[in-house]
């Protein structure tokens, strides 16, 4: 007859505890902490607002942040190109794209140029809350994934979108801004941080990426305070400003732009050429930047951006971008090289080690068992483990990892004996 389940089970766990040589190991390094995201550098407007929505609604301030930026983004990115110090001077736009990283209406390129084309809107923007619905949506479907990432870089780099359509023959629409700021959870975002072609192509050197530590556990009830009405109210009213002001159009034109060009000052270009010198020194092999090289390159032109953004919002007529403006730039690109070296990375872990910490996270907690066999993962465990041969795989890396021990004699597993069995090993 079989032992008695219970003495059974302690035979096995006292057995495993003699025999193991170690601790489990993890499958992989966690996530470090979020880089603070520099809220100083948004300047008087921008930062008061960015605080006053982490005071409202107790989301982490590196939402409140990005929001408010990349609204200002899209807000001023009519009236003016930032002068890049390179040769006799680039004009580039002072548009840029964001993506927030956070827990929890189909945007698509081809959408964003019909309205372009027929609209009367020469200056839009693809905001978004559920980033998923761009990111899964039609226009990054296979057949469609690279002409949206060409067609978005092209009007990141403010060139004229060139379009060619059955009926429609060809278009050329100049003159053309847009923003872009996607909220997406963090699955979602691995689609875009994994994805080869994206990275080859460009489109994700031109996306900005933070994602803030959750606020959960720490959204306690308290009075708001007393600024953060008055800091909103200004917010709103600094764009409003912006917004009503008649769009610089080219001569004859209804629906394309002409801004002007917005350099900098000789105190601004000195800091942005000391920050190119120091990224470009880390793009080396083995340097800080090597692993984002795309993002890393276009850092100093961002930074530019950036500034060229909280000049204008400053004061939207402005002449030049001033020396602490284009430091501010700095410091925000600085955050977003240390959010991409920090996501991308952790984008880059194996997905079958990512499976199989979903099922160690499923042991430790949902399964009531001191033992595991394979027809019990494959069968009971997640959807994603729907098979005989995915559940082995992940037992030989949780075995590998001092996650599971295996029972050579078997065992009773769930009241059903079992050959292939399994001892959890629960840690410390």
């Amino acid at each position: 007859m079989p032992p008695d389940g219970a003495a059974e089970i302690r035979r096995l766990v006292a057995a495993a505890e003699a025999v193991k040589p170690e601790p489990p190991r993890p499958l992989f390094r966690e996530l470090s902490r979020a880089d603070p995201f520099p809220i100083d550098a948004l300047g008087d407007v921008l930062g008061p607002a960015a605080s006053a929505i982490h005071d409202r609604v107790q989301a982490p301030i590196a939402l409140g942040g990005q929001s408010v930026l990349a609204a200002a983004a899209l807000t001023v990115q009519a009236h003016a190109d930032v002068v890049l110090p390179i040769g006799s001077g680039q004009a580039k736009p002072v548009a840029d794209y964001f993506l927030t990283v956070a827990e929890t209406g189909e945007p698509t390129f081809e959408g964003l140029c019909r309205l372009f084309a027929t609209g009367g809107f020469p200056s839009l923007g693809i905001f978004s809350a559920e980033g998923g619905q761009f990111i899964g949506g039609h226009g990054m479907k296979p057949d469609d994934r690279l002409k949206t990432a060409a067609g978005l870089s092209s009007l990141w780099d403010g060139e004229s979108i060139r379009r060619v359509r059955a009926g429609d023959g060809y278009t050329v629409l100049p003159g053309r801004r847009a923003s872009l700021h996607l909220m997406a959870q963090p699955a979602v975002a691995d689609i875009w941080f994994q994805d080869q072609l994206l990275a080859q192509q460009g489109l994700l050197s031109r996306v900005l990426p933070t994602a803030p530590d959750s606020a959960a556990g720490t959204r306690f009830q308290r009075d708001e305070h007393p600024e953060t009405d008055r800091a909103l109210k200004r917010y709103g009213a600094r764009l409003l400003d912006i917004l009503e002001k008649p769009l610089p159009l080219a001569q004859g034109k209804t629906n394309e732009l002409a801004p002007r060009p917005l350099p900098l000052s000789p105190d601004a270009r000195r800091l942005r050429g000391k920050f190119a010198d120091h990224v470009e020194r880390e793009l080396a092999p083995n340097g800080a930047l090597e692993t984002v090289r795309g993002l890393a390159n276009k850092l100093p032109e961002h930074a530019a951006r950036l500034a060229g953004i909280l000049t204008l919002v400053r004061n939207i007529d402005a002449g030049e971008i001033a020396s602490a403006e284009m430091a501010a730039g700095i410091a925000l690109a600085e955050h977003y090289a240390a959010e991409a070296l920090r996501l991308f990375g952790a984008s880059r872990i194996n997905a079958d080690l990512r499976l199989a910490r979903r099922l160690l996270d499923w042991l430790l907690n949902q399964w009531p068992e001191p033992t595991i066999s394979l027809p019990d993962i494959y069968q009971r465990s997640l959807n994603a483990i729907g098979d005989k041969a995915t559940a082995t795989k992940l037992v030989r890396i949780l075995e590998d990892h001092g996650w599971l021990m295996r029972i050579d004699q078997g065992a009773v597993v769930a009241g059903q004996r079992r050959r292939d069995a399994w001892l959890i090993v629960r840690g410390s």
